[in-house]
């Protein structure tokens, strides 16, 4: 029913690998300032503040009072205008200038013993202020006209978006050394996370005829929890291992307050007062208030083992493997959303709607003839519980035929079942059930031609199973972007074959020349498909399975170090890396490839990946310089239904990174760095001509710069 974006919440689950315990004390602090081309100094805006808002929550100034009803149905006149005078008179947005962004963090490591113990903990704690501001144009369009070579628009906003963001995170790490054959350690990692986010959004909506200016203000907050106790044991003179892991992930997201407003003027009389746009029902873009809470909770633990067998004297010595693991997933998601609306039409105070919006919903002007009152518009389905639980298993065995050649394998099997409870619109209790069970195989040979250069040839299955977003019947209405995404309990479980070659060279530590080939089948691919608009220029995706899909094409990487030319001082410490890939993907879209594209990529799929780096080290000096550089080719963002509602891609954009870093003496480091200098634009078209060239026949559907990055910061270590 409503949401700032589609990605709410997720908290898989996460393996962490960090230093054990640390070689001496330790402790630094650092500090960072940061300067964004598109914001810091410029025009900023923000809803109102609460008073935990600088440690990244809200104190519940946005929440709902305690007493406020569970349902506005059923309440009338004069008792209606007092439930919605209990709501606060925060529609207010202030202007301001966007100072530079701030970070700070502090570490301290210490090793120690307990008896015979050796132990050690590392501890930081980041914390981080940001502000960042862009100006972002959406569109939207009718069908391609042929013989006018054009699509008229259907709206064109200029969107003037602000973030004002909160950042603290805390990690403590312990590590319990009992002696050489046993470990215990125990990770902790917590961030919390605020954002109060505004939008201003102006401009022309063709189809209404009207031009728009809307306001929307959220609080986002976010908090995310993983701990982990794992252990690692050796027996039988290090022959045979075992290790463990117990952990915990939880996350809570939270929405308080999610205000929206619409106002509009004739588009043909620019010199008219804007007014406030209201219906007679409850609306989630027109004087709406929304409000979520998404609690998440995952548990798991796995045991696994290793033994290396001997069979005398011989080189021949293979390890046999196993383990098992199980996971425990659960989510509950509530969502709360109403209007305000006019009371009586045919006694409304019109004049209102000109006022500004905490002028015409102050409290005099709630009431039940004159003014306004509020209308429900939670729908029972707006509330779920999802929950999965996976069961899984797995037997290998690693075999060195010969000191070239070497073998290992082995399956994994898993039973795993998703669920997810919700309601319809007739408050029926509605149950879904995703059931699966597979045998994951995987092979690999590795043929060592020298003590320099290898072979390898890979093959596993594996799996991508929907997520709980991906499934819920609940429908997202992402403001910001205008669209609503719906989810289908009908999805099914992509299955995956991978298989891959790759030869490998190492001229020496450090470098690296290979090159390889891959292909990858998808049965059941999972991806995001449009359907008929719900008014307003207002797309609807859904997620679905195509029949299959396959992938193939080739990488290359290259790590090298120019050390050995020491006649050349500079060149010396210089060393680069460049590695790329070329890819091709087709979908089988099967009995669905009515009124869609069938010979197109996969939904994600780049054709072609560049990363490439310059990096000078020179110890002595203490100076270290990174120039990295990145590019994407177009991937499809969305699919389209029909020609009228053509692909959406991603357009290749350009990033070059450049950081700088100096040491003086033993304690104190400088760091200077840009990220995406030169600015590149974010764009996303549709091939509406679908020529298969994206020119200026084609519609730019969204496009925006977040600016170059300029930070400064040092740090002091002792």
């Amino acid at each position: 029913s409503g949401d700032w974006s589609s990605d709410v919440c997720s908290s898989d689950l996460i393996k962490i690998f960090t230093r054990n315990v640390p070689d001496e004390n330790m402790i630094q602090l650092n500090y960072s300032a940061s300067y964004r081309s598109a914001s810091t100094f410029n025009t900023f805006y923000k809803g109102s503040s609460g008073k935990f808002d600088k440690f990244g929550f809200d104190g519940g100034e946005r929440a709902l009072p305690s007493d406020f009803p569970k349902s506005l149905n059923g309440f009338y006149g004069e008792d209606l205008s007092a439930v919605g005078k209990m709501l606060p008179d925060n529609w207010s947005i202030t202007k301001s200038d966007a100072i530079p962004d701030q970070r700070f963090s502090f570490l301290i490591a210490r090793p120690f013993n307990l008896g015979k113990v050796k132990a050690g903990n590392i501890t930081s704690i980041n914390y981080g202020v940001l502000n960042e501001s862009r100006i972002r144009t959406i569109a939207n369009f009718n069908d391609y006209n042929e013989d006018l070579k054009k699509s008229d628009p259907i709206y064109i906003y200029k969107d003037t978006l602000s973030y004002a963001k909160v950042n603290l995170g805390v990690i403590s790490n312990w590590s319990f050394i009992l002696n050489k054959d046993h470990k215990l350690e125990f990770h902790n990692l917590l961030n919390q996370s605020g954002v109060n986010q505004t939008l201003i959004r102006e401009g022309a909506n063709y189809e209404a005829g009207s031009y728009f200016r809307n306001y929307a203000v959220r609080y986002n907050q976010r908090m995310f929890y993983t701990g982990q106790v794992s252990g690692e044991h050796m027996f039988n003179e290090q022959k045979t291992k075992l290790s463990w892991m117990a952990g915990l992930n939880t996350g809570v997201t939270k929405d308080p307050d999610f205000r929206r407003v619409q106002t509009n003027r004739p588009l043909e009389t620019p010199e008219a007062l804007f007014s406030i746009v209201t219906g007679s029902t409850a609306s989630l873009d027109q004087l709406g208030r929304f409000y979520s809470e998404l609690y998440e909770n995952n548990y798991s633990g796995n045991i696994s083992g290793e033994h290396k067998l001997n069979f005398g004297k011989s080189s021949f010595q293979p390890v046999v493997k196993a383990g098992v693991l199980y996971e425990k997933r659960s989510r509950t998601f509530d969502a709360r959303w109403m209007s305000y609306i006019k009371s009586l039409s045919d006694n409304f105070d019109y004049s209102l709607l000109n006022q500004p919006v905490n002028v015409a919903l102050s409290n005099e002007n709630i009431n039940p003839v004159t003014g306004f009152k509020l209308s429900e518009g939670t729908n029972p389905y707006d509330s779920y519980s999802n929950s999965s639980e996976l069961n899984a298993a797995y037997a290998g065995v690693m075999l060195p035929f010969t000191s070239k050649i070497s073998f290992s394998g082995g399956a994994r099997y898993e039973k795993y079942l998703m669920t997810q409870n919700t309601k319809n619109e007739l408050k029926k209790e509605l149950k879904t059930e995703l059931e699966t069970e597979f045998i994951l195989p995987s092979a690999n040979v590795t043929f060592n031609m020298n003590a320099k250069t290898l072979i390898r040839a890979a093959y596993f299955k594996s799996l991508n199973r929907p997520e709980f977003r991906e499934i819920e019947l609940y429908s997202y209405f992402d403001f910001i972007r205008n669209e609503v995404l719906l989810g289908n309990p009908d999805l099914k479980t992509a299955e995956v074959h991978n298989a891959d070659m790759r030869f490998e060279y190492y001229p020496s530590t450090g470098e690296l020349i290979s090159g390889g080939v891959f292909y990858k089948k998808f049965n059941n691919p999972i991806e995001k498909y449009a359907l008929p608009g719900t008014g307003g220029g207002t797309r609807s995706f859904q997620f679905d399975n195509a029949q299959s899909a396959e992938s193939y094409g080739v990488e290359t990487e290259v790590r090298k170090s120019l050390q050995n030319l020491e006649a050349f001082s500079f060149l010396s410490k210089l060393s680069f890396t460049v590695n790329a890939s070329y890819i091709l993907s087709n979908v089988n879209l099967g009995e669905k490839a009515v009124m869609q594209d069938d010979n197109r990529p996969m939904m994600g799929q780049s054709p072609y990946m560049v990363n490439a780096g310059v990096f000078y080290n020179d110890q002595k000096k203490q100076l270290q310089v990174s120039l990295m550089y990145n590019i994407i080719g177009k991937r499809l963002f969305a699919i389209g239904g029909d020609k009228s509602q053509p692909d959406i891609y991603e357009m290749p954009r350009h990033l070059t990174d450049l950081s700088i870093t100096k040491g003086f003496g033993k304690h104190i480091e400088v760091k200077l760095g840009v990220k995406d200098l030169f600015n590149n634009k974010f764009c996303y078209m549709q091939d509406v001509n679908q020529d298969g060239d994206f020119d200026d026949e084609d519609q730019t559907i969204e496009s925006y710069r977040t600016g170059s990055y300029f930070t400064a910061g040092i740090s002091y270590r002792y």
